[in-house]
């Protein structure tokens, strides 16, 4: 049951995020290197397959 409610966080965040993303017209790698994070993990972040430290959640802001 918590796995599937932190599930929806997970996706409900990772739909947030592109969408904040798209609207500021940034591609995966530029909010990347903005933040200081790899292509790779953007990619995860975006599809929910990672759960994100508070750490990385300030990086992605900075990036934004």
């Amino acid at each position: 049951m918590a796995r599937l409610k932190n599930e929806k966080y997970l996706i409900a965040f990772a739909q947030h995020l592109r969408n904040l993303r798209e609207g500021k017209k940034i591609t995966l790698w530029e909010l990347g290197r903005h933040s200081g994070l790899g292509l790779a993990t953007v990619q995860r972040i975006e599809t929910a397959n990672i759960n994100i430290t508070l750490v990385t959640l300030c990086a992605i802001a900075k990036g934004l």
